[in-house]
């Protein structure tokens, strides 16, 4: 559950913030005679209050942030300015890659100062801020890309009154899973609090979404699944049986506890695996000892963190984000985060040491590294001596995606990349990637999908999108992406399959919350030829059933989509391919990068009309140099290969 705390202060330039319910907002903005008054709706709940200011005669434009409020808005009839309009993708980017290396700085700056007053942090070599980075680094370019958007946004308005919507309750400050909001938490109003900000009124009484709740589980259960994942055995026990189930998965067990009998070596794995779970049974029958590290290795603190956890003068230097001082955000959403870390470095040192003393691993393995308890124990490993190895998580090599230097490469020795594309990528890039050595051996989950059989007729469509970003939006990699620019996008390629009649399905990602937009425009359309999909099937599962896959937002759906041998069409204007992905791609795929074309060349091939493209279903040239490396079925033995040759520590820079 998120911890909470006080609103923080209100203040900002030019005039005090005010916080008034809506019939006070009316009578504010009549007594300053205001003629051009910004509205920011950031939920589908404000527009209830907007309609009161319409209706008080107020002289209002509204600036639409999610797809939601279009929608709403839409389905009233009321005109609005999406934020769309306020976004320069290129400028953001840029902005974006700047600001990397100043969160760099910024927490080397946090972690020598902590250093200095937390003598177990200076013992343990604990880097509370850099082993952070993915999290700081999102604060940091969330409130950027914001702010920056709020000054454009203002540009193009001229108000004289800006109105912003207050959630009810406490804010919180430490989210779940290192995130520095929560998914659907109103970052505007926090951003015109800051000094630096126009003057601006915060309307209240608008509940907080608490977003979908986690799946309940009994408590016997819950604690039993707990017991298992903090002790390294059992864990590597349930995963083996897990692994191939029934007879298969007691053979297995079998075999894991020989290879301990025996003296076998043990490799320790960080957070989730990902290929190296997948390769499980491959690891044991070549006789290791794959072992889990402890989950939640590491205890924090429920005591509050002292005052000046951040020096002053680092929330100075680094604070001012698009013109906003924001530095009392940073240190809100900053300050538990290295708190917990700072009080979690002595019992992690202890059990990651533990670990090492009790089982000897030859390797760490991991896959992406996000939080400070991965970070720790893949640095606390290499000063053991014990080389860490990483396997790549995602999509990378064909777009630009500076994090991967530190979810990935930073505190690796040997980066085991997908194909050979990806491993040229990372040599070239400026933010730390080819601090390790990157190999390519494929990917295990790809090559490890099954034979597709020819897809049923008439050929069905399966049209894979992504999330929204809402909150979480942020520019970390090289992307087009705006939430109400997909929103339309998608609307216009359910348009074009609806009009076929064909049988369809939209795939969602499964956590996305937010389907009301989607959902509402099928059914105004009377689209009933299109399923929505979410977590009850996978994407394989899906791809089984399809014959065309239509994709707006390349990742790794792409890949797979591409090892299913189906036909597919790819989007490509929200998303930035290097100019040789682009090139491979369109061997295999059908593409455009403009969604009305895009959508005409759907319509097109749906009704069975020429098109002018005639890529190549068979072509594997993308799929190798970023996915499946050689496509020989080998990742698993590649990846054992220079595991065990790190091991005996015959890789060298």
């Amino acid at each position: 559950m998120p911890q909470h705390h006080p609103a923080p202060p209100e203040r900002g330039f030019g005039g005090d913030i005010r916080t008034a319910d809506c019939d006070t907002v009316v009578a504010i903005a009549r007594g300053q005679k205001a003629t051009r008054i910004c509205v920011i709706l950031e939920e589908g709940s404000d527009i209830g209050a907007l309609s009161r200011f319409l209706d008080a005669g107020l002289p209002v434009r509204a600036v639409a942030v999610t797809p939601e409020v279009c929608d709403a808005l839409e389905a009233r009839g009321m005109a609005y300015l999406p934020l769309s309009d306020a976004i320069d993708p290129e400028r953001l980017f840029a902005e974006s890659l700047a600001l990397y290396h100043s969160v760099e700085a910024f927490s080397d700056a946090v972690d020598a100062h902590l250093a200095g007053i937390f003598p177990d942090v200076a013992r343990c070599d604990a880097h509370p801020a850099r082993d952070n980075f993915f999290s700081l680094y999102l604060l940091f370019d969330i409130l950027l890309v914001r702010s920056t958007i709020l000054k454009v946004l203002l540009e193009q308005t001229s108000p004289d009154m800006i109105i912003a919507f207050a959630d009810d309750g406490p804010v919180p400050v430490r989210v779940p899973g290192g995130m520095p909001f929560t998914r659907d938490e109103r970052i505007f109003p926090l951003l015109l609090r800051c000094n630096g900000a126009p003057p601006a009124v915060l309307c209240t009484g608008q509940p907080r979404r608490e977003g979908r709740s986690p799946s309940g589980q009994p408590a016997l259960a819950g604690r039993i699944k707990r017991d298992i994942r903090r002790h390294p055995l059992l864990r590597s026990l349930a995963a083996a049986f897990l692994a191939e189930g029934g007879p298969g998965g007691a053979g297995l067990c079998l075999a894991l506890l020989g290879n301990l009998l025996a003296g076998k070596p043990a490799v320790a794995i960080i957070g989730f695996g990902y290929n190296w779970d997948y390769i499980f049974p491959h690891l044991v029958r070549t006789g290791y000892v794959p072992l889990h590290l402890p989950e939640g290795a590491g205890n924090g603190t429920d005591a509050p963190p002292p005052a000046g956890l951040i020096p002053a003068d680092l929330l100075a230097a680094y604070g001012t984000l698009g013109g906003l001082d924001a530095s009392s955000i940073i240190a809100d959403r900053a300050t538990p985060l290295l708190w917990d870390a700072v009080a979690a470095t002595p019992s992690c040192a202890a059990v990651v040491k533990e670990v090492i003393r009790r089982w000897r691993p030859c390797a760490f393995l991991c896959s992406t590294k996000t939080t400070f308890r991965e970070h720790f124990a893949a640095r606390t490993a290499r000063k053991s001596g014990i080389p860490v190895i990483s396997w790549q998580h995602g999509a990378a090599g064909f777009f630009r995606y500076p994090l991967l230097a530190h979810t990935e490469c930073a505190n690796t020795d040997l980066h085991l990349v997908w194909g050979e594309g990806v491993r040229s990528a990372l040599a070239t890039d400026s933010e730390g990637a080819s601090a390790c050595r990157h190999e390519p051996v494929g990917s295990y989950h790809l090559q490890s999908l099954p034979d597709f059989p020819p897809p049923p007729r008439p050929f069905p469509i399966l049209y894979v999108t992504t999330s929204y970003f809402l909150s979480h939006y942020y520019f970390g990699y090289e992307h087009r992406l705006d939430d109400i620019g997909l929103w339309h996008t998608q609307k216009t390629i359910l348009d074009t399959i609806g009009a076929a009649g064909v049988a369809s399905v939209l795939k969602l990602h499964p956590g996305e919350e937010h389907t009301g937009p989607l959902l509402r425009h099928l059914a105004e359309r009377g689209i009933s030829s299109v399923s929505v999909v979410r977590g009850e099937r996978t994407m394989q599962e899906c791809l089984l059933e399809a014959g065309t896959v239509i994709i707006d937002f390349p990742s790794t759906t792409l890949l797979e989509a591409l090892a299913s041998g189906r036909t597919v069409f790819v989007l490509l204007a929200h998303f930035v391919l290097s100019e040789h992905a682009t090139m491979l791609l369109k061997k295999r795929a059908y593409c455009s990068d403009d969604p009305a074309s895009f959508a005409r060349i759907i319509g097109r091939f749906c009704r069975g009309e020429p098109l002018d493209q005639s890529p190549d279903t068979a072509n594997t040239e993308f799929l190798e140099y970023y996915g499946i490396y050689r496509g020989d079925h080998g990742a698993a033995g590649r990846a054992v290969a220079w595991m065990t040759a790190a091991c005996r520590h015959e890789i060298r820079q």
